[in-house]
């Protein structure tokens, strides 16, 4: 398990696994949500290269938005400062000088 911090760097969660492998999250109450390396994948191939916002809204996130993206293509709302943590992580991304925004290499 590696513990890093969210997105917003305000909490810290535990995953298992890797982008090229699929990930396992570990919530605060035990939950475990899965992302397979297809997931990823289609991510990735999606956003490579790109500047977006982060989107970390709950209910909302923008347009365009790596947040948008995942309501919609993987159906996992509230899972964003996850993902995009693990991204900046494992090297697939950095946090641009505007903080909302990632940047995909």
């Amino acid at each position: 398990m590696k513990e890093i911090p969210t997105w917003g760097e305000r909490s810290k969660f535990n995953y298992s696994g890797s982008v090229t492998e699929g990930t396992k999250i570990v919530f605060k109450n035990g939950v475990v949500l899965e992302f397979s390396k297809e997931k990823y994948e289609k991510l990735l191939s999606f956003f490579s290269g790109k500047n977006v916002n982060i989107g970390t809204s709950r209910t909302d996130p923008p347009e365009g938005s790596l947040g948008k993206w995942i309501e919609l293509n993987m159906r996992k709302m509230g899972t964003t400062s996850f993902i995009g943590a693990i991204m900046l992580s494992e090297g697939y991304a950095i946090k641009t000088k505007n903080r909302a925004e990632i940047k995909f290499i």
